[in-house]
């Protein structure tokens, strides 16, 4: 994905003056832009700065800053957010980069299977894999326990409620992301300097960390910091797992402002202050992001048959790489959705046994189908989820085309703007729309599947926007302007050439979003009420209300329909890139 302004302004990539004559349409859209993402940051910022955290009471106030500067907590929660993001973050991006490698450059056994179960673990919401584990390995009523103790009368060896066990929850739950963008960095990747060392002489260490690293390194800096963005966002493993136990991070301290203050009223203040601070730290974050993305191909060997290099002999360690993913697998995935599922069909929470087999019931799940507030709840989850969806394809599209084709004057700082919504958290976006439409719409906004709908549009906005760019950027011109010259208008030349290129990337984008949209969880959160209630919130709810039981049957259904949607955008993706 080459996304850099020197890309976008070579020469032949736009279309001659006939789009330019429409200026209105890059204004309307850097207005659209201006409102998704600039407008709640400042209004976030503002309400830093007022008495009672409201960005409509009078007066102003730096008591927020001094609140937050006396209290010692902050030191403790920097502390376990960098512990928990860069511990995650370099357990990810070492274990995807090594399973890149076995399933790309190794002869490894069943590496297309492989592929398949190394993507799949995606369909694993995280909230329910933070559960699952905590089923797993609580260390008073956790099944790995029980049985550890029933066996070797040993105590309880794992404990969940820890930071390692947080870090180990998340490096599960971001492995599947960053090994679909290294395995594609991985397969691009000329091999001739590796397989020239190897003649040479060389041997495995000192061809990977003089040759494959330094080659791969743009992309493991960008692979990096996506993560680190993601991992300060994520609230769902660090609240379902460390806020029982008095660990936060910063993203679960912003919820215990909101939800959990000691005065009972939502700290609005000192969200702002922590907020501001959050998206100035990552903005810098995604603009180094950015320009890593954009300038790799100028320092990966690339050619245009990446499968032909030759692959690494494993020798008699091919079944021990194949036994690495399979624990990979069998940790992320099968295991947590066999916890899952026995918990799901159980009356109450109870560790396996023979003897509790004759206690199996599907209560739970006819609960599922059968709950009005489950009902209203899927209604809600599948309307945002496909509006979300269609309006990240649409504006997508439109900035893509504005951005590669168009490119009017500042056509750079409005790619840069589908960048921005990655610096803001979910927990900050949920409050920072909360402070734009107490101003706009009180009303009618707040509390609706409408402000949800808002909310996944602009979180998801970035992934769509740079997937357009990159395809529109493959795509010559060539048959735009031919159509251009034979008389066609710019609409008629996009609905019947640009649009149906553009078409397996945007079913792919509309799958991926629909498929998020139905396990975000913080966002929901944040703007919930009785009407807006979603799956991945009343799951929450479920769980820490203490009903396992339903919880389980509820995350069962979901993880079903995301593996078929996982599995649908893999079809999508791998078509796109054989055509």
């Amino acid at each position: 994905m080459n996304t850099s302004a020197h890309a976008l302004s070579a020469p032949g990539m736009a279309l001659p003056a006939a789009c330019r004559r429409w200026p209105w349409s890059a204004l309307l859209l850097a207005l659209v832009m201006l409102w998704l993402v600039v407008v709640p940051f400042a209004l976030m910022a503002l309400s830093s700065v007022k008495p009672d955290g409201l960005v409509i009471s009078e007066g102003y106030t730096l008591d927020h800053f001094r609140a937050l500067a006396e209290d010692g907590q902050w030191g403790q929660i920097a502390w376990n957010t960098v512990c928990f993001v860069g511990g995650s973050v370099l357990l990810s991006v070492v274990l995807s980069l090594a399973l890149a490698w076995l399933t790309e450059r190794t002869d490894m056994p069943g590496r297309r299977l492989v592929r398949a179960l190394l993507v799949l673990p995606m369909a694993m919401p995280p909230l329910l894999l933070a559960v699952a584990w905590i089923l797993l390995a609580s260390p008073r009523s956790g099944m790995l326990n029980q049985g550890i103790t029933a066996v070797t009368g040993l105590p309880a060896l794992f404990d969940i409620f820890t930071l390692p066990g947080m870090v180990f929850v998340q490096t599960l739950s971001m492995v599947p992301a960053a090994y679909l963008i290294l395995m594609a960095l991985v397969r691009r990747t000329n091999a001739d300097m590796e397989d020239a060392a190897r003649l040479s002489g060389a041997g495995f260490w000192r061809i990977l960390f003089r040759i494959t690293i330094p080659i791969l390194s743009p992309g493991l800096i960008a692979t990096a910091l996506l993560l680190v963005i993601g991992g300060v966002a994520t609230f769902d493993i660090p609240g379902a797992i460390g806020m029982p136990v008095g660990k936060f991070v910063v993203s679960s301290q912003v919820y215990a402002y909101v939800f959990q203050s000691v005065t009972g009223l939502p700290l609005y203040g000192q969200v702002g202050v922590v907020g501001s601070f959050i998206v100035l730290l990552t903005v810098p974050m995604v603009y180094v992001y950015q320009r890593a993305t954009a300038d790799s191909g100028r320092f990966v060997t690339v050619t245009g048959k990446g499968r032909g290099h030759s692959r690494t002999a494993l020798g008699r360690w091919r079944w021990g790489a194949l036994a690495l993913v399979l624990g990979y697998f069998v940790l992320s995935t099968l295991l947590p959705l066999a916890v899952l599922l026995w918990v799901s069909l159980m009356p109450y929470q109870v560790g396996f046994s023979v003897e509790a087999l004759s206690l199996l019931t599907l209560k739970n799940h006819a609960e599922v189908f059968g709950n009005p507030r489950i009902h209203q709840a899927t209604v809600n989850t599948f309307l945002v989820s496909v509006l979300a969806a269609t309006l990240v394809v649409a504006l997508s599209v439109w900035l893509a085309y504005v951005v590669v084709r168009m490119r009017p004057r500042g056509h750079g700082a409005l790619n840069f703007a589908s960048f921005l919504p990655m610096a803001m958290p979910g927990v900050v976006l949920g409050v920072s729309l909360t402070y734009v439409y107490q101003l706009v719409s009180p009303g009618f906004m707040l509390g609706s599947v409408w402000i949800l709908v808002i909310a996944f549009t602009t979180s998801y906005l970035t992934y769509g926007a740079q997937t357009m760019n990159s395809t529109l950027l493959q795509s010559s011109p060539v048959l735009e302007e031919a159509g251009q010259m034979c008389g066609a208008s710019t609409v008629q030349v996009l609905r019947r050439v640009s649009l149906p290129l553009l078409m397996p990337a945007m079913i792919g984008v509309w799958i991926w979003v629909f498929s998020h949209g139905l396990r975000e969880l913080t966002m929901a959160l944040m703007l919930q009420s009785e009407r807006n209630m979603t799956l991945a919130a009343l799951l929450w709810g479920f769980w820490t209300m203490g009903n396992a039981t339903g919880a389980a049957a509820v995350g069962i259904w979901l993880t079903v329909a995301m593996g078929i949607l996982v599995l649908l955008w893999q079809l999508v993706m791998d078509r796109d890139k054989e055509a």
